[in-house]
């Protein structure tokens, strides 16, 4: 059943269905916030809320687009206000004791969001969604308001300030 034959049941009273909407895209939601916030019980807070928006607010969803794209627009401006209200960027916490394998992998992979998060939040959600998430240009587009042909402007702008931050950490 696609996307949006499922909501057009969900709307005539078949709520059940909505699982299988979020069985879909609970995961890529998840990480698509946690990626943005990177906090991992903040993402899943954040994610369980726009499932719940979303359910909340299904009367009135209107078909222009994918309902894919629809979820990261509702997420993406989760994030926002996660932002506006901490104020903060941290990163996830660091192990104390592991093997050494274990201490690489945690520091890469903070490297990694300390970089992205030297981004503009613009940036940072293009690069999300064109390579964690991997979507289409056009998909983007549609998701962020951009062109297409701004879109893969940001996205060179923000691969050479990533490599510039990671040269030299």
């Amino acid at each position: 059943m696609k996307d949006e034959e499922i909501i057009r049941e969900v709307q005539r009273g078949q709520t059940k269905l909505f699982e299988e909407l979020v069985r879909k895209y609970y995961e890529k939601i998840y990480r698509y916030c946690y990626y943005h916030i990177s906090n991992e019980h903040s993402a899943l807070d954040i994610t369980q809320e726009v499932f719940m928006k979303i359910y909340e607010n299904i009367e009135i969803y209107e078909n222009k687009g994918k309902f894919q794209n629809y979820l990261y627009v509702i997420a993406g401006n989760a994030c926002k206000d996660y932002f506006k209200k901490k104020k903060i960027y941290s990163l996830e916490e660091v192990p104390e004791f592991g093997n050494e394998n274990t201490i690489l992998e945690t520091e890469n992979k903070i490297l990694v969001q300390q970089a992205l998060e030297s981004l503009t939040m613009e940036e940072r959600e293009i690069i999300i969604l064109r390579y964690y998430q991997d979507l289409k240009y056009k998909d983007i587009s549609q998701i962020t308001g951009a062109s297409i042909s701004r879109l893969e402007y940001y996205l060179n702008k923000s691969i050479k300030k990533l490599r510039e931050y990671m040269e030299r950490e």
